[in-house]
């Protein structure tokens, strides 16, 4: 179980005969067979609002709830509109729509997150909204954070290198540039200032692994399966690829998304204090 240290957000207490006593005496009684360690997990999502910093955070997750539905709905919108300029010759399949990119799919995931995570804000102290923490916890930590780093770090670097390996230039015709940043910049910024805004549990970096491991591999297994069926390479950079280096970008894909999870963790850190796992 993954604990801060910080007394704001934890308790501990070692119940001895009824008495309360210190984190250090709790433990030494623990190590000794005396007492029994009690972990109180307590954040600032998910308690009521009592000071700027939370009342802060439940007004950002309705923002960004209303922000990423909003952008999914225009976004939907722009390329339904100018189909003709996106893929003038016709060849791209309808097959899975725009569930083909990550950067669509990674704003639905943080509009599952947000908005979830705004309703357990609003919900009074009960098991569901304990249950419902735990869950957006693990969900960003594992999946929203990391997945929202890798496209704007991915997406920016490949631009950098050659555009038109995932953004070609008729991109420019119909999509503002602002339209652009919020899909592939702003997301890296939201993330992160939720991370120091408000505090969330990380689960034990082996789970963390595992979670992530398995998101990256069926997203790639997912863009391989429309290859099959289609024929069709969902970003030009797969396509130019020979096997041994489209294998290894993938597999250096799935490591680099773990790296970036240890990345937000060492934020996370950082801010809120370092994470202890207690077994």
């Amino acid at each position: 179980m993954a604990t801060t240290p910080s007394s704001q957000f934890l308790k501990r207490r070692a119940l001895r005969n009824g008495r309360e006593n210190t984190q250090e005496d709790a433990h030494r009684q623990v190590q000794q067979g005396q007492g029994t360690l009690e972990t109180e997990y307590v954040s600032p999502s998910n308690v009521p609002p009592h000071n700027d910093l939370e009342l802060l955070a439940v007004f950002y997750h309705f923002a960004m709830t209303l922000f990423y539905a909003l952008l999914l709905y225009y976004g939907n919108k722009l390329m339904s509109d100018n189909l003709h300029v996106l893929d003038p010759k016709g060849i791209m399949p309808s097959y899975g729509g725009r569930f083909k990119f990550l950067t669509h799919i990674n704003q639905w995931f943080q509009l599952c997150f947000f908005g979830v995570q705004f309703l357990t804000d609003l919900l009074a102290n009960s098991i569901a909204k304990r249950i419902l923490q735990k869950v957006c916890d693990v969900f960003f930590t594992t999946v929203a954070a990391p997945t929202s780093f890798f496209v704007a770090v991915t997406f920016w670097s490949i631009y950098a290198y050659d555009r038109s390996l995932v953004y070609p230039e008729r991109f420019d015709l119909f999509v503002p540039a602002y339209m652009n940043h919020f899909w592939h910049t702003t997301i890296a910024a939201w993330v992160l200032f939720e991370t120091i805004i408000c505090f969330h549990h990380y689960p034990s970096t082996g789970t963390a692994a595992c979670i992530n491991f398995a998101v990256n591999a069926g997203y790639l297994s997912w863009i391989v399966w429309i290859f099959v069926k289609t024929g069709f390479w969902v970003y030009p950079i797969l396509k130019v690829l020979p096997l041994p280096f489209l294998t290894l970008f993938c597999g250096g894909s799935m490591f680099f998304s773990l790296v970036l999870y240890l990345v937000g963790k060492l934020v996370a850190d950082l801010r809120w204090g370092k994470t202890v796992y207690i077994e």
